[in-house]
């Protein structure tokens, strides 16, 4: 659908908005600061960024937002919007009454609550703009740790963070003429340095919630200005880092179960509980729980990226959207579950192996194999390895995966909306653009304990929407952000609705039950509204009753019961499910509200049977564990799911039997259903039932024992499952059920999948836990990790090798295992043809090696900072190691990248006694030169002036460019005047890569006359126009770091005669001497390039964006760096953006797809978007044709980046 509007708004609505059509999730400043060209042709970083040495950005930030003033755009959306059949829509509310809403509340009165941030990107940071910060956020475990490092790194420039001001906006439609009309800052205030944006509230009977970092606020009450009669923090301690731009507190609802529930993304949470204990989930985002008043907090659900909104739906099962990582995965739906690990962790974002191996992709974590995102939107999902076996058994896996950007999300209330919608889920996919944004409706199956996907189609497309709510009325208020994922000043409110629907007499219904509220009714009448078509009216009945005691409690009691009978036989098991809920609310205060549930657990119905099971290890009614006991065997896989969480809850020892009864009957087939057996066993093993972080319960040492009686023969049985799943229960403990994973991984079952699966698992397990590393040594007393495993046991167990011990103290107790581990490690390594260990394999053990001395700050596989102190014992026994495997590593049949490696390692380890090795190396003609070039770099580390001064002589003289190049940064380390001599002919030579080296290494030298005489004549060339292309910016570069005043004034001549054009005769030194490899990395990898978001390469990326395989063939160097830099210069044919006003008035925008002599076809920028023709006859005006993509690589590229990327480019014949 193409925009349509008048004249007299083209210019500020349409035109901008194509700009951004196609903007990515990027918040780094693009207009705020403006620098002329020629500063890209000196300074390597990249432009509107800090210094290295860090830096706050240059923001103007103050105290008063800044809000955009009244326009036709919100007009002009509501236009554009691609409605479902038989809904309407109308503009609510727009700027200036509002600016940059995150989320929304409709309040049972029909008011409007927005969380309104004006500190996105400015005060409220984006880790990837701050890249020279990143360990340091990696490592904060506080708020306050977060807050010292904005300290150390901001200095006095601290304080601009606290200027800039966040609220939530009360809004109401008070004439009832369909439109807002009343607006105040309902709560301000929010502009400390630790606060986040609000980007979570809920509104409900005069209190209002908000999530906003590092607080979960409660106000209460409203004045007569619209603002807040009291403020309290109800808990305190979310958000440890800045990490990703709305990586914040979301999601606030309202459970069945009458307790509140909200999200936060991997800024992640450290929060003290009353009794000191505290909720540590630092590394990944969760869901949490509380009462209304904020006691009882509860994690619920971990290892997520980046939850939003979470939506219940009718039999009281809870769900969010959970955003990808942007590297070959994709979002996902997950259902929340108690105990519930999804696997993310804020290392992988920044993975020490890179994002190949990262396992969060390379072990398939986020996918879903039962429900794909091709069958959600149309979208394939990434091709990966299906073999279930690969993905670890720890984490639950998605419900299904889902399109890009998932945030607001609600489900079907029984009434409103429209019929086309009923029992669907509603979620906001926000992509940075309208054209590439949308709501899609969808339904969930029940598929054994968990689920799977059923229909999907849109629900409202061309919008750009982080929340959406229903409102008593039955239409649904929908969010629009504008453009662009970063502020815009702007902002609007638009309300959708069926007009039947909103007519309907039930739907008026619904609406007076919600205004009037329930306090005034009879028990009576409230029993009768548990069986109302509406959720929202069943759960305020239930919680009334919940509140009534005594008389409550009897009316839910019959309810539960079926006494009544009501004629739809749906809302009559709604009803019983509310009745058992609402008994659950009395008895997490008194058991004995919960005293005929029992007795349900026989009743025919298995949902209600489930939801007994539930709510009875809820409030830890012991007196249920035998009947909880017998339902482990029922024929509902959902009621032996609630039934053995709720037996761990209980910590019923008793039922150990019937637990692995139903583990071995599972047969890991059903993930969710393993879960709560795991969650059982957990339960069991710990003397605190309460729901915290694995490993923060303390173990029960009396049932420790009681496992540790069955562990021995399970692990050595066939059992279906049994072994696994006590593994999975090690995983979550300490102190001495450590040595759960330690037995996993001598598992001796006779079945080879069975033992390769669960030593896979302690593999992983080993390589996160601090008390297994040791462990495993301490109850075995050797190396013995088994080998085959497979590629993921392999590579975890090399890990863990190089971990044991590095944290202990005790270095003299470790030296012993410390020679052994070094020696299995480089027996791995000097293996040939063995089929048990891969090349990665093998390169891996040598990288251990090679770090053997080296203090480690981050754990190699989660990217997660160190959190005790790493203790190397030096590197003796590695170097002892790789010298007794020497001739096994340099021998031919190695593969060539174990040679290379084996040298990398002795060099690391600074082993110059290996200095007469490497000199040979060098001097022999028979070996591979990148053995021989890795082997000169060793000495080039080394003290052996001797041995170096040999190799250099024998590099030089070997006719082998790359050798020869490699002596240039050796030389000045054995003969300072040689080497000036040696540098002085390279650069007289034809070598442009020899050239540019030596130029380098002349910026390096000290002082030295000769060496400025050089530099100088080098730039006298460069003006003259004689230095070859590709040692241009290296020249500049030289020239640049030189204290010398007529270099630095030669090269202010040559920077004033380049031409100030957006031409790519303005930057010629970024034309020709890139590295192809490193431009490679620059287009997959690059954090805020982000290339892959719209193209594609060998069948990686999007199709956005034109496709680039081939490219160089069609086009020259000069334009792929125009199409870098500036985008508009040369637009591809059928990416061209453009605008036409028509004779009428009317105006068009969009990709242009086809054109002829007499007609123009135009559609937004996104697979199968609906295409408009517009005849050239009617064409008033045209605008120049603009890109998709934002001229912003200057600012997030440096030089060298820019020059790579052009190489790798140009290398796409």
């Amino acid at each position: 659908m193409i925009s349509v509007m008048s004249v007299a708004s083209l210019q500020r609505s349409l035109f901008p908005r194509l700009l951004t059509m196609l903007r990515f999730s990027l918040t780094t400043p693009l207009a705020c600061i403006a620098l002329p060209l020629a500063v890209l042709a000196v300074d390597d970083k990249p432009l509107g960024k800090p210094d290295s040495a860090g830096g706050l950005q240059p923001y103007e930030r103050k105290a008063e937002p800044g809000i955009a003033p009244a326009s036709q755009e919100g007009t002009q959306v509501l236009k554009q919007l691609g409605l479902p059949a038989g809904m309407k829509a109308d503009l609510w509310a727009a700027e200036p009454e509002l600016a940059n809403p995150v989320a929304l509340s409709v309040d049972e009165k029909g008011r409007v609550f927005v969380a309104e941030t004006h500190r996105l990107g400015s005060s409220v940071l984006d880790i990837r703009n701050y890249m020279f910060m990143l360990e340091d956020d990696l490592a904060c475990r506080t708020v306050a740790d977060r807050i010292a490092m904005c300290k150390k790194h901001f200095g006095e420039k601290f304080a601009d963070l606290e200027k800039e001001e966040d609220f939530i906006r009360l809004m109401e439609d008070r004439d009832h003429d369909g439109k807002a009309d009343f607006t105040s800052l309902y709560a301000r205030g929010f502009n400390h340095a630790e606060d986040g944006i609000p980007a979570g509230v809920l509104a409900r009977q005069g209190t209002v919630w908000a999530t906003i970092i590092p607080n979960l606020w409660k106000f209460d009450g409203t004045n007569d200005k619209g603002e807040a009669v009291t403020k309290k923090s109800l808990s305190y301690g979310y958000g440890v880092r800045f990490g990703y731009t709305g990586h914040d507190m979301h999601g606030l609802i309202l459970g069945p179960d009458g307790r509140l529930y909200f999200s936060i993304g991997d800024r992640a949470a450290n929060v003290e509980l009353p009794d000191g204990r505290r909720i540590e989930n630092v590394d990944s985002g969760a869901v949490f729980r509380c009462e209304q008043d904020g006691s009882k907090l509860e994690i619920i659900h971990w290892g997520l990226r980046n939850p939003q909104e979470l939506a219940f739906d009718d039999h009281g099962n809870l769900f969010t959207g959970d955003n990808d990582f942007d590297y070959g995965d994709t979002e996902r739906l997950v259902y929340v579950v108690e105990g519930g690990d999804s696997g993310w962790r804020v290392g992988y974002q920044h993975p020490p192996m890179g994002k190949e191996r990262v396992p969060w992709k390379s072990e398939q974590i986020w996918m879903s194999f039962k429900s794909s995102q091709e069958k959600y939107n149309g979208v394939p999902n990434p091709k990966v390895n299906e073999d279930l076996g690969v993905r670890p058994a720890a984490y639950l896996p998605p419900v299904s995966n889902i399109g890009d950007g998932p945030s607001g999300l609600l489900f079907d209330t029984g009434t409103g909306i429209s019929p086309q919608f009923r029992n669907h889920f509603l979620l906001c996919h926000s992509k940075g653009s309208y054209a590439k944004s949308e709501i899609r409706a969808f339904t969930l199956k029940e598929d054994g304990a968990s689920f799977t996907l059923g229909e999907t189609k849109p629900f409202l497309q061309f919008i750009h929407s982080p929340d959406l709510d229903l409102a008593p009325d039955g239409s649904v208020y929908v969010l629009d952000w504008a453009e662009t994922m970063s502020k815009t000043a702007k902002g609007r409110i638009f309300r959708v609705y069926d007009p039947a629907v909103l007519a309907d007499p039930l739907t008026l219904e619904t609406k007076k039950y919600l205004e009037e509220g329930m306090k005034s009714r009879d028990v009576a009448e409230l029993t009768k509204l548990l069986a109302h078509a509406d959720r929202r009216v069943r759960m305020e009945a239930e919680f009334e009753l919940a509140a009534r005691g005594k008389e409550g409690r009897a009316a839910l009691e019959k309810a539960a019961a079926k006494k009544d009978v009501v004629a739809d036989a749906r809302l009559a098991r709604l009803a019983r499910l509310h009745a058992i809920w609402g008994l659950g609310i009395q008895g997490r205060k008194d058991t004995s509200a919960c005293e005929s549930l029992p007795a349900l657990l026989k009743d025919a119905d298995s949902e209600v049977r489930a939801q007994v099971a539930k709510v009875l290890g809820d409030v830890k009614y012991g007196e249920a564990t035998g009947a909880l006991a017998i339902r482990l065997q029922d024929d509902a896989p959902r009621v032996q799911y609630f039934a053995a969480q709720a037996l761990g809850k209980l910590k019923a020892k008793q039922a150990v039997t019937g637990i692995i009864e139903l583990i071995k009957q599972n047969n890991n087939k059903d993930a969710y259903l393993r879960h709560a057996c795991v969650m059982a066993l957990y339960g069991m093993a710990t003397k605190s039932s309460d729901l915290l972080p694995p490993k923060q319960l303390q173990p029960d040492s009396a049932f420790d024992e009681v496992i540790m009686d069955f562990l021995d023969e399970s692990m050595r049985s066939n059992e279906p499952g049994v072994p696994l799943a006590v593994t999975l229960v090690g995983r979550r403990l300490h102190g001495g059920s450590h040595r759960l994973p330690v037995e996993a991984v001598y598992c001796k079952a006779k079945d080879p999948n069975v033992r390769a699966q669960v030593r896979a698992e302690a593999a992983r397990v080993i390589t996160e836990d601090f008390a297994i590393y040791n462990g495993l040594v301490s109850e075995q007393g050797g190396a013995g990790m088994y080998f085959p495993l497979n590629p993921v046991s392999n590579a975890r167990t090399l890990y863990a090798w190089f971990l044991i011990d590095a944290f202990s103290e005790d270095r003299e107790r470790a030296a012993d295992r410390d020679e052994k581990y070094a020696q299995n490690m480089a027996d791995v390594a000097a293996a040939m043809d063995d089929e048990h260990y891969t090349l990665e394999n093998k390169l891996d053990a040598l990288t251990y090696l090679g770090d053997w001395a080296t203090p480690q700050t981050r754990n190699r596989f989660t990217g997660l900072t160190f959190t005790k102190k790493w203790q190397p014992c030096g590197g003796k026994y590695a170097i002892d190691a790789i010298e007794e495997y020497w001739e096994k590593l340099m021998s031919p049949k190695q593969d060539i990248q174990v040679r290379v490696a084996a040298v990398a390692a002795v060099r690391k380890l600074k082993a110059d006694g290996f200095a007469p090795k490497m000199a040979a190396i060098v001097k022999d003609k028979a070996q591979p030169v990148e053995l021989r070039l890795a082997a000169l770099e060793a000495l080039g580390d080394w003290r052996n002036v001797a041995a170096l001064n040999e190799a250099i002589t024998a590099a030089q003289e070997s006719g082998e460019a790359s050798l020869k190049r490699a002596t240039l940064k050796l030389l000045p380390k054995v003969d300072a005047e040689r080497a000036v001599a040696v540098l002085e002919a390279t650069l007289d030579g034809k070598d442009a890569a020899a050239q540019r080296e030596a130029l380098v290494v002349l910026g390096t030298l000290p002082a030295h006359g000769k060496a400025d005489a050089l530099i100088a004549a080098q730039v006298d060339r460069l003006i003259a126009g004689q230095v070859a292309p590709g040692a241009m910016l290296e020249v500049m570069e030289t020239a640049k770091r030189r204290e010398d005043g007529a270099v630095k004034a030669k090269l202010q001549q040559y920077l004033q005669s380049l031409p100030q054009t957006r031409t790519a005769a303005a930057f010629p030194q970024l034309l020709q001497g890139g590295d192809v490899a490193a431009g490679k990395k620059v287009f997959f990898e690059h954090t805020a390039a982000q290339c892959l978001r719209c193209h594609k390469i060998g069948g990686k990326g999007s199709e956005v964006g034109p496709t680039l395989d081939g490219i160089s063939k069609k086009h020259p160097r000069e334009y792929l760096l125009e199409a870098v830099l500036f985008p508009n210069n040369n637009i591809a044919p059928g990416f061209e953006m453009t605008m036409v006003v028509l004779k009428d008035g009317k105006s068009y925008g969009g990709m242009v797809r086809k054109e002829t002599d007499t007609e123009l076809q135009l559609s937004a920028p996104v697979p199968n978007a609906p295409v408009d023709t517009v005849k050239k006859a009617d064409i008033q005006t045209r605008a120049p044709g603009i890109s998709a993509m934002p001229e912003m690589m200057q600012q997030v590229l440096t030089q060298r980046e820019i020059r790579d990327l052009v190489a790798y480019l140009a290398s796409l014949k």
